[in-house]
């Protein structure tokens, strides 16, 4: 059915992705994978590249398929999905402002090949340390993060964040002077 129409048998895939893993709960996270590929390749049919935005919240993502075809988008909105890893963000070379919050990220070793990136959100996700956020000092034009609703929070204080990556200017809504 996808290789004729998928847009036309989307829901009749989705219904059929959602059978198999009540049938094959072993698959589970085989299926919401191949789902979230099947997400992504829907979306990017027809897709206007020179708007250079790509939003793809609540869509029950677990990871990105065909990372290079967002290679020269400047804004990404993945939140509320259910990505752990971000695998392949390294291609994301031309975003500048990424917003992941509400998934189950706990590592952002991707994001530090983002030399232009200046926003990243990341709410409500699984940092736990202060060390996950190192990453980040690699990207030079980060200037705001928000990170409120991680566990790193209740462990470290603002200026912690700010001494780990010197370049950002606002956290959480707390900016520097």
């Amino acid at each position: 059915m996808k290789a004729l129409d998928p847009r036309q048998y989307w829901e009749k895939i989705e219904g059929y992705l959602a059978k198999l893993t009540s049938i094959d709960p072993l698959r589970i996270n085989y299926y919401q994978d191949l789902r979230s590929r099947y997400v992504v390749e829907n979306y990017f049919e027809g897709f206007d590249f020179s708007g250079r935005v790509i939003s793809l919240p609540n869509h029950s993502l677990t990871c990105v398929y065909h990372p290079e075809l967002f290679s020269m988008v400047v804004k990404v909105d993945l939140s509320h999905n259910k990505l752990t890893s971000l695998a392949g963000f390294s291609h994301f070379q031309c975003a500048r402002e990424l917003t992941l919050d509400d998934n189950q990220i706990a590592n952002l070793e991707e994001l530090s090949f983002l030399k232009d990136l200046s926003l990243l959100s990341v709410m409500n996700n699984a940092i736990a340390t202060q060390t996950a956020l190192t990453p980040l000092a690699r990207c030079p034009r980060l200037i705001k993060l928000h990170v409120e609703g991680n566990p790193v929070c209740e462990l470290v204080q603002y200026s912690d964040i700010k001494h780990t990556v010197p370049s950002l200017h606002n956290v959480n809504g707390h900016i520097f002077g």
